[in-house]
């Protein structure tokens, strides 16, 4: 088993002095324990910071998605709007299955326009 050994040799570089040491596992853990000390605030801090971040990213999509989604209901709303325009009213009566084909957009539409 290593044994670690903290020394100073400041005082050896500066003026020959004797290096100060000491060691032992005792110290190791409690350099252990004020390192953990240290540092884990910041790093729970930093975890949140960055899962609050991810959060946000991820409401921004689901909210593009769905401003996405909403213009493509409002583009298909205007078009139906508009072929409804064209073909007159005594047509519209005869077209049940063009009506088949654009009343499933209609039932979509109206709680998003609503």
């Amino acid at each position: 088993m290593m044994r670690s050994v903290y020394a100073c040799n400041r005082g050896w570089l500066d003026n020959g002095e004797a290096r100060i040491a000491f060691g032992g596992i005792p110290v190791d853990e409690a350099i252990g324990r004020e390192v953990l000390r240290a540092v884990h605030p910041a790093a729970v801090v930093e975890a949140a910071v960055q899962a609050s971040q991810e959060e946000t990213r991820r409401q921004d999509e689901v909210l593009e998605a769905l401003r996405r989604d909403l213009e493509a209901a409002r583009y298909t709303a205007q078009r139906i709007k508009t072929a409804m325009r064209n073909i007159g009213q005594p047509r519209r009566r005869s077209l049940k299955n063009w009506r088949r084909t654009w009343r499933p957009f209609g039932t979509t539409l109206a709680p998003i326009l609503a």
